[in-house]
């Protein structure tokens, strides 16, 4: 079981076909065939980040597809401009830009949606360095929770305060940042690699007492 709590920086790690993505469709409510208890305030709004980019209309110009969420023109302009779209460039339509830039878009209705909660299924997937620092820059100035899969170690590092893993079908929860995960997780290889030593160590030792008895 986990929670998520107000200000939440969660970084969901694990190997490929785990599962984190079916975890982030679960907390969104896209994927029902599941069992155990979903919990969520009513008064809690999501937004989610898909890898597909599918909340994007490739008919319409950036603006007016970022526009649709609400938001005035001038907070809107301001934004994406500091996601790298100035000038001119939100007159661009979507269905003709990069898999990168059509990324700092959604990113940018996401951060117009007015959501509490931000579910990023590995949002940096399409983006050079510049990109990346910029929506970094965002997701740090975001006051609401965020849970995301990343496989960036340095994305990981700058904006997760709190580690969760799934690993053999279970999910385990690090209360701390990516630098305490790392030191924790050598630390219980560890043990467990002392445990089977001694193990063996004692193993050992029987069966030599009991040729020693014969």
């Amino acid at each position: 079981s986990f929670d998520i709590k107000p200000q939440d920086k969660i970084a969901l790690l694990g190997e490929n076909g785990v599962g984190k993505s079916t975890l982030l469709k679960i907390i969104c409510g896209l994927d029902k065939d599941f069992s155990g208890k979903l919990k969520i305030s009513p008064s809690v709004k999501i937004g989610y980040f898909a890898q597909e980019l599918d909340n994007l209309n490739n008919e319409a110009t950036i603006l007016d597809d970022v526009l649709v969420e609400g938001n005035t023109v001038e907070e809107t302009r301001l934004l994406l401009a500091s996601l790298l779209f100035r000038g001119d460039d939100v007159f661009k339509k979507i269905g003709n830009l990069s898999m990168g830039e059509k990324g700092r878009v959604a990113f940018a209705k996401l951060i117009l949606s007015g959501a509490h909660l931000l579910v990023l299924d590995e949002a940096t997937n399409y983006m050079d360095i510049v990109s990346k620092e910029k929506m970094e820059e965002a997701l740090e100035e975001f006051e609401g929770s965020i849970i995301f899969v990343s496989h960036d170690r340095y994305f990981i590092k700058r904006l997760a305060n709190r580690i969760f893993t799934i690993e053999d079908r279970k999910l385990y929860c690090f209360e701390g940042d990516y630098e305490y995960y790392l030191a924790k997780n050598k630390y219980q290889k560890a043990q467990k690699e002392i445990g089977a030593d001694f193990r063996l160590i004692s193993d050992n030792i029987k069966r030599l007492e009991l040729e020693l008895a014969f």
